[in-house]
């Protein structure tokens, strides 16, 4: 994921995950290559985001994965 991206990408998933009542005070980058992995603490979730492309003429929905650890 771009550098320009991440910063968005971690506000977007840390949002995404407190509205869904999780704790999120911390997310550490775990990868980040076409897909940004995330550990957010201290909730204990691992979160996976892509960021939309371009194909074509048609742009790709963000996808936000989260797996909570246990």
């Amino acid at each position: 994921m771009r550098a320009a991206d991440v910063g968005r990408a971690i506000t977007a998933t840390t949002a995404l995950t407190s509205e869904l009542g999780f704790v999120v005070a911390e997310a550490r980058i775990v990868g980040n290559s076409n897909k940004l992995g995330l550990r957010l603490l201290p909730c204990d979730v691992f979160a996976r985001e892509t960021v939309p492309t371009r194909v074509s003429n048609h742009v790709s929905r963000r996808d936000v994965v989260m797996n909570q650890e246990t």
